[in-house]
């Protein structure tokens, strides 16, 4: 029994956390790419 577990908002926040982290991840990427092409 844990009184503090709230499955849909901690679902929720997971499935935010990572599309953001994807979305930066390939902006990032990209951006390396681009500096190491340029170089």
């Amino acid at each position: 029994m844990v009184p503090e577990e709230e499955p849909n908002c901690t679902k929720l926040v997971e499935a935010w956390l990572s599309l953001v982290v994807w979305h930066f991840g390939l902006i990032f990427f990209d951006r390396a790419i681009e500096t190491v092409g340029v170089v």
